[in-house]
């Protein structure tokens, strides 16, 4: 028996544990994201298996968790109307079952869903259908049916506040890292980990994929393969490492220096299950240490490290904290641009629209500088103007930034702002 297989069992032992945990590759199902909401009691349908199955294949240009995602919505909505025909489906129908989408946001009961759940239900139950309604046998159904499983603005509002997308603040991210446990060779793994989500802006699967020749701390740099890591719409990308405090890239290096010890290669996954977390590798048979399949250890990491300081994040909530620490980094639009691109965003629009969000506290902080002014004779667009020029916002040379230079000069000779 190695060293991490003892270290497990006696977790086991002392936690009274049943053994079966200790199996990483069995994870358990993604609360809420594609729960079905059909009971054991209700009937199995088979009316529209053909044409489900012809969906199937048009779906196969999509991921396969894609693939999941979208089938439940489409079975939970054949259930929701007893295995109805969807060829006999009316817009009431549509519109009574988006009425019980809204309700499950707002129910206190074991069927409560998160307003993204809803979002992502609605929006693939829409596509269905748009691919739907141009099938043979189902082109008399009327063309207004996607359309009914639009939901209301106020979802899009909800769907991006901070409650649906929970940020750790800049103390809370290091002692996430800093209050890990170290004591199990898995322990330090998690650590890692979490270390390299941060540093990378870096999604679940992405971390969980990652080889050892990925990261390189001299260069600061993280390679995402996308033909051998699991990155979003199989991209490649290189990813500099984001300004954080060193003991993100000390874990980081100390994890690397370890399992270069333990006889790892190149080719061998960065973050193994714990099954290939034991020495003497040297004495292994040909072959590469695989990658995990799954992202429930880095979602346990993640678990632990929020609970230790007394909040709950996912791994994607070190993408929404790297994409908030950008605002206070970024102080021109090629900064800010640069900053969107290394967390592989290809528009600078996807990192403001769904990673940059004002808090209520950072708004509160502008408009006490706003208050600053209140005394002197400033027209709101022109404080607005000042306030681009001292966060380096506007183009030198350029009609803005001479006149914010004036105001300022202007005001300084008043003592407006001393």
């Amino acid at each position: 028996m190695n060293e991490t297989d003892w270290d497990k069992i006696s977790a086991c032992i002392n936690t009274n544990t049943n053994l079966v945990s200790l199996d990483e590759g069995d994870e358990p199902d993604p609360v809420g994201l594609v729960k079905s909401k059909v009971s054991e009691n209700d009937g199995i349908y088979f009316e529209n298996d053909r044409i489900i199955h012809q969906w199937l294949q048009f779906a196969g240009r999509y991921e396969a968790k894609t693939i999941s995602a979208k089938l439940a919505f489409i079975r939970e909505f054949e259930a929701f109307f007893h295995g109805k025909s969807f060829g006999k489906i009316k817009t009431e129908d549509v519109s009574a079952f988006r009425d019980s989408l809204k309700m499950s946001v707002e129910s206190d009961r074991d069927n409560k869903r998160s307003v993204s759940t809803v979002r992502h239900c609605a929006s693939h139950l829409k596509a269905f259908f748009d691919w739907l309604i141009d099938q043979s046998g189902y082109q008399n159904l009327n063309r207004s049916l996607p359309g009914h499983f639009i939901l209301p603005k106020k979802f899009d509002l909800k769907g991006h506040s901070d409650e649906e997308k929970p940020t750790p603040t800049d103390k809370e991210a290091v002692a996430m890292v800093e209050r890990m446990p170290t004591d199990t060779i898995k322990a330090r793994r998690d650590r890692a980990m979490i270390a390299v989500a941060f540093l990378g802006a870096l999604r679940a699967d992405t971390t969980t994929s990652l080889r050892v020749k990925h990261i390189h701390v001299p260069k600061r740099k993280i390679i995402q393969d996308g033909r051998v890591s699991r990155t979003k719409n199989s991209k490649s990308w290189k990813t500099n490492f984001f300004p954080l405090p060193s003991i993100f890239e000390k874990v980081v290096e100390d994890w690397l220096e370890e399992i270069s010890a333990l006889g790892f290669r190149g080719d061998d996954a960065l973050f193994p299950t714990e099954q290939d977390l034991h020495p003497h590798l040297s004495l292994r048979s040909a072959g590469d240490i695989a990658v995990m399949n799954s992202t429930h250890a880095v979602s346990e990491a993640f678990n632990c490290a929020s609970e230790l300081v007394g909040k709950r994040f996912t791994p994607h909530s070190a993408k929404y904290y790297i994409g908030a620490l950008g605002l206070k980094h970024c102080k021109t639009l090629q900064q800010a641009a640069a900053w969107s691109a290394n967390m592989a965003h290809t528009d600078i629009s996807t990192t403001q629209r769904y990673y940059q969000k004002m808090t209520l506290n950072d708004i509160d902080e502008v408009f006490e500088a706003f208050e600053q002014t209140s005394g002197s004779d400033a027209q709101p667009d022109d404080m607005l103007l000042m306030l681009r020029y001292h966060e380096h916002g506007l183009v030198k040379g350029t009609a803005e930034f001479e006149r914010a230079r004036e105001l300022l000069s202007e005001h300084q000779k008043k003592g407006t702002f001393t």
